[in-house]
């Protein structure tokens, strides 16, 4: 596993969504021609994490979330826990945050 670099990426991913929020606000740019400038912008995440890159354009970016789960994997680099209970952990919070309150939604 690569050294995870949880500032880095948390910093790149929010200001990368800033950057979609205002280009959805002032179209700016075209969809394939700003993908493509944030790309440039943010490469070592689009490079390296390119499934972070991907939700931090759109207007789901839960920031706190990804903070969660980059601190879990952390967690994980560093020997503290296991990667299966990191992932029970992650796998906890999003179905009690996500799927839970869908389904209480939809009763």
């Amino acid at each position: 596993m690569m050294n995870i670099d949880i500032s880095k990426i948390h910093t790149m991913a929010n200001e990368l969504n800033t950057d979609y929020i205002d280009n959805i606000a002032t179209k700016k740019f075209t969809d394939y021609s700003f993908h493509n400038k944030m790309k440039s912008k943010y490469n070592y995440l689009f490079e390296n994490h390119e499934t972070i890159f991907k939700m931090a354009m759109t207007d789901k970016f839960d920031s706190n979330r990804l903070q969660f789960m980059l601190n879990m994997a952390k967690k994980v680099q560093l020997n503290e826990i296991s990667r299966h209970d990191a992932d029970v952990e992650v796998g906890t919070e999003l179905v009690n945050n996500i799927v839970k309150p869908q389904l209480e939604k939809s009763e």
